[in-house]
This record gives structure tokens, sequence and C-alpha cells, in this order.
């Protein structure tokens, strides 16, 4: 659908430059700007989202780049969401998505799914990737979340994983995943790289109640 407006949109502005309509030419061109901005971008927490993300994986890996990735996951969101309510743990995102920001810079941080985000790392391979992972866990535990003067407190599971042997983005993300649980199977804040090997760890009755009650937006 988005697609659709945008290439009627395109249409409509080539006709019109075509006829002098100036005016018109200037505000279709910010309204296909503010539509290419809603497509890419996630609305609650201003990051890239999860098909800009993908795009961008398969765009890097396409190239031959050295890419890594870092998986993040907000550890006992639902139980933020249920204690402090769902507008707190709104803000709660929009506070994560802010400290990986600050400390991936400039690498692209994106929403992938409910309380997972994704870091990529066009550059470095695996040495700048647990670097990132580090300088995010450091900058979390520096600087607290606040929600109307309480502090709330937030811990992440990050797995990294670099393409070394693979150009398929699913797997990639399959191998960051499967080290981001393991991260949070260790109970404590400490990135996990990923190793051949690794599996997923089995689901326990408890982690198939918070799969099936957690949020989807």
């Amino acid at each position: 659908m988005a697609f659709t407006a945008l290439l009627l949109l395109a249409v409509l502005l080539q006709c019109i430059t075509l006829g002098g309509g100036y005016l018109v030419f200037v505000h279709l061109r910010y309204t296909i700007a503010a539509l290419l901005y809603r497509a890419t971008t996630d609305k609650l927490t201003g990051v890239p989202n999860r098909d800009e993300a993908e795009k961008q994986l398969k765009v890097q890996l396409a190239n031959g780049t050295a890419l890594g990735v870092a998986f993040v996951d907000v550890d006992d969101f639902k139980a933020i969401n249920d204690t402090y309510s769902h507008h707190a743990g709104d803000a709660a995102l929009r506070y994560v998505a802010a400290r990986l920001n600050e400390a991936a810079d400039p690498y692209m941080v994106a929403r992938y799914s409910g309380d997972e985000f994704l870091i990529i790392l066009d550059a470095g391979g695996l040495y700048v990737a647990e670097v990132i992972a580090h300088a995010v866990l450091r900058r979390i535990e520096e600087t607290p979340f606040i929600y109307f003067g309480r502090t709330i407190p937030i811990k992440v599971s990050i797995g990294v994983a670099v393409a070394d042997d693979t150009s398929d983005p699913d797997e990639l993300l399959r191998r960051a995943d499967h080290a981001m649980y393991q991260a949070k199977r260790n109970d404590h804040m400490n990135p996990v790289t990923w190793m051949p090997g690794m599996t997923m760890p089995e689901p326990t009755p408890e982690t198939r109640r918070t799969f099936r009650d957690a949020p989807t937006r």
C-alpha cells in the first residue's frame, strides 16, 4: 500500500514539475519524504524498523561487508508493563533505543520486534561488535531509567554474531538470537558471542507463558 502511494505521488510529481506547479511540487516532495520516513521508521522509538534493518542486512551481506550484528532483548519487559503500566513500558523502549544509539553511534540501531533491537555493525568484525555490546551495557548501567520520578531497573541480554562464513541474513540473525538467549540464560549483564554448535535452549513452561502473553505492539 505504501509503495503504491509513493508510486502515484512520483507520477503526480513528474506531471506537476513538467507543468510548472512549483509550490505543489515542493509540497509533494515533502509528502514523499514523510511517507518514506513512516515506511522505514519505528513509530514508538524513532529508530529504523524491522523492514529497514532486514533491507540493510541484505545489502551489506551482498556487498561482502564484514558484517556483525548485536541482538538486544529487554529482560522482563512484561513485568515492566504489568507493574508500572504500558505507558511505562513504551517509555522504557524509548529509553533503551536512546541508550543503544548513544553507545553504537554511528552504526544502525533498529527495533526488530516488541522489546527486541538490532545493532548492525557494517565494519570491524567481531572485535567491534563485542566492544559495542559492552558499551551498551555500560551505558544502561550508568544511565538509570527514571519514569515520573521513580527509577525502574532495566537490564538487557545481548547476543553477538558475525557473518564470517555466511551471506544469509536469516542465518546471521539466528546465530545472534541464539547467543542472546544464552546471555539471558546466564542471568547477568554480559554479552554472549555465537560459537559453532551453539543451539537455542529448550523453552521452560515459564518461557512459553511469557512468549504467549508478550505484548505485540
